[in-house]
């Protein structure tokens, strides 16, 4: 994240100029009030007056939580990607009322991040700013150009938002001591600074985890055995996958895909149960985690991808595919809750509230799918061979 505002940095950036010239003649250390009333002077030049306003017409405003995996998300992309934000906390829902005075009034549903562009329009929904930004700053894009690596990185990023949150949601409030400690830190982030006695904020952390343990079942993850088990296919293919020197998911520099995968984990690397299983089980994972946060100066990196892909479409072809359909089904039926089998080796009921949300997902996979020239969905078939996914997607 850019720590200095344009003028710190132009001041930097000529003063150092400055002190490199009188290294050259001999002059180090004379003079410094006269170099910073040389580096005002500069800053008067019309050239850097109208870069500076060039390069503040850039900045963009992230509103969010570090405890949103959708907010550090955005935080990646937009740092890989090179554009500079200011970062602002903002409860969702509503909860502390300042939505509308933020001039974020009309966005719904209220859920973070939101992202504030130079220009005052202001969106939410992490994968729909990902959309836009890509149109506003095309430089390192994010979305592949290739239609098939295109498609798999919109797969990939669906399945790992609205089934990885399970995983994240799961481990954190399934255990008590998760529960307390996520509770308190998720609080303390919010409040930190606001001069309410931290003491206060603990016991709140403590009801608001309470209250999140009652919203397991609606977020469909209530079973243990579901969550450990996409928890160690997650992170384990992940720690397979790296095992090699790769890095990012679908190629030499990362997309969608990777950037909503690091959103869950960076919630894990935190809460206490998940991070001692990933320090001890998956130690280049953890690492992958913390490298994430910024890939600013990443160029290109290694990928050898065949096998974790393989891994990730039989995990979607057995799990995520089945749970869209019976969603579709149940909706089509108007029923409240959904019932499928998940894994075809030892399965497991999952059963949960429908979501209209996710039957949109649903449907934008099988469109982009549907979308592909018939030379890479014959190579979308060659991927799809062992793997259940082609026949939810016809």
């Amino acid at each position: 994240q850019v720590l200095y505002s344009v003028q710190d940095y132009l001041c930097q950036f000529v003063l150092q100029a400055s002190i490199n010239t009188n290294r050259m003649l001999g002059r180090v250390g004379r003079n410094i009030g006269t170099q910073s009333q040389h580096v005002q002077k500069l800053l008067q030049v019309p050239g850097l007056q109208k870069m500076s306003q060039k390069w503040s017409s850039e900045w963009v405003d992230l509103y969010g939580g570090q405890g949103s995996p959708y907010t550090r998300k955005v935080q990646s992309a937009l740092r890989y990607k090179k554009i500079p934000f200011t970062q602002h906390t903002l409860m969702p829902g509503d909860m502390m009322g300042d939505w509308e005075e933020r001039g974020f009034g009309q966005i719904k549903p209220k859920v973070i991040p939101v992202i504030k562009y130079s220009d005052g329009t202001a969106q939410n929904d992490s994968t729909f700013i990902f959309e836009n930004v890509e149109k506003r700053y095309p430089s390192r894009p994010i979305v592949p150009q290739d239609p098939l690596d295109s498609f798999l990185a919109l797969l990939l990023e669906d399945m790992f938002d609205e089934w990885g949150t399970k995983v994240m949601f799961g481990m954190r409030w399934l255990k008590e001591k998760d529960q307390n400690w996520s509770g308190i830190w998720l609080i303390y982030d919010f409040q930190l600074g606001t001069g309410q006695p931290l003491e206060e904020c603990a016991e709140m952390g403590r009801m608001f985890g309470s209250r999140q343990v009652g919203r397991m079942k609606i977020v469909g993850c209530d079973n243990p055995e579901v969550v450990s088990r996409s928890f160690d296919t997650f992170v384990g293919s992940l720690e397979r996958h790296l095992a090699d020197g790769s890095l990012c998911i679908l190629g030499s520099t990362p997309t969608i895909a990777d950037f909503a995968l690091y959103g869950q984990l960076s919630q894990l690397v935190v809460d206490r149960t998940p991070d001692e299983i990933i320090r001890d089980k998956y130690p280049a994972v953890w690492s992958w985690v913390r490298k994430f946060e910024d890939l600013s100066g990443l160029e290109k990196a290694h990928c050898d991808n065949k096998e974790y892909l393989k891994e990730m479409l039989t995990f979607a072809g057995e799990v995520y595919f089945p749970f869209l359909a019976a969603n579709r089904a149940a909706l089509a039926a108007g029923e409240k809750e959904l019932k499928v089998n998940l894994w075809k080796e030892n399965p497991i009921e999952h059963i949960q509230p429908v979501f209209k949300y996710q039957d949109k997902c649903f449907q934008r996979i099988k469109q982009s799918y549907a979308s592909l020239p018939p030379l890479y969905k014959k190579r979308a078939s060659e991927l799809f061979s062992g793997t259940d996914c082609k026949e939810y997607l016809q």
